[in-house]
């Protein structure tokens, strides 16, 4: 298992961890050392702090709970243009993919997000090879900090989607 603190705390805290098998520690002790520059020893306290004070376990309880309101709201809101494996996630996820109908031009659709205030990545910039189809938007539902500033946004996003709307991205 592999994963960073700059992913479940802040993006400032750049200390990752490894958990291995006990028999392949020393492997992998020898190979981190080999390939990484010395972590601040400050950034280590800091880390070593919000453990040990448990600061970060009520932190990440929070953005579980704050993620499951978004994803929720976001199924709900979102659901005719989202694929199966995501409406029936095990858990919440914190970003989705707009699947966007083919009558629209993806670049239009995120130009006129823009004029909203939306800020989308459009899936080509995801895609591994040319032959895989781009033609979706990626929304992240933890990007916001206000719960009613993603609701106002996934509610206009849904608005464009809605085949009432379609007509303003086919001039």
């Amino acid at each position: 298992y592999l994963t960073s603190f700059s992913k479940v705390f802040s993006p400032g805290l750049r200390v990752g961890y490894l958990v291995v098998p006990d028999n392949l520690v020393a492997r992998f002790a020898t190979r981190m050392t080999a390939i990484n520059w010395m972590t601040s020893p400050i950034t280590l306290d800091i880390v070593n702090y919000l453990l040990e004070k448990e600061i970060i376990q009520d932190h990440q309880q929070d953005l579980m709970v704050e993620c499951d309101r978004r994803f929720s709201f976001a199924i709900n809101e979102l659901k005719p243009w989202l694929t199966n494996s995501q409406i029936n996630a095990v858990s919440s996820l914190s970003h989705l993919w707009i699947k966007i109908p083919s009558d629209m031009g993806a670049s239009d659709f995120i130009d006129q997000a823009r004029g909203e205030g939306i800020s989308l990545l459009g899936g080509e910039r995801f895609v591994m090879s040319r032959q895989m189809e781009g033609h979706s938007v990626r929304v992240c539902l933890m990007g916001v900090e206000k719960f009613e500033d993603l609701k106002r946004a996934l509610q206009i996003l849904s608005g464009f989607l809605s085949r009432e709307r379609a007509q303003i991205f086919m001039s």
